[in-house]
């Protein structure tokens, strides 16, 4: 599932989590993804 900051923005709109909620919850999910391997152009090249 991808979660973006349009749909955390929607979940405030629809009173389901509050600002603060969504501000937390999109910088907690922004540093989890950096941290997950993943496959860049040059490792493409590499292979």
């Amino acid at each position: 599932m991808d979660v973006t900051k349009n749909k955390l923005d929607g979940a405030v709109a629809e009173n389901i989590i509050s600002a603060q909620q969504a501000v937390a919850l999109y910088q907690y999910l922004t540093i989890q993804s950096q941290d997950s391997p993943k496959f860049t152009f040059t490792h493409v090249l590499y292979y």
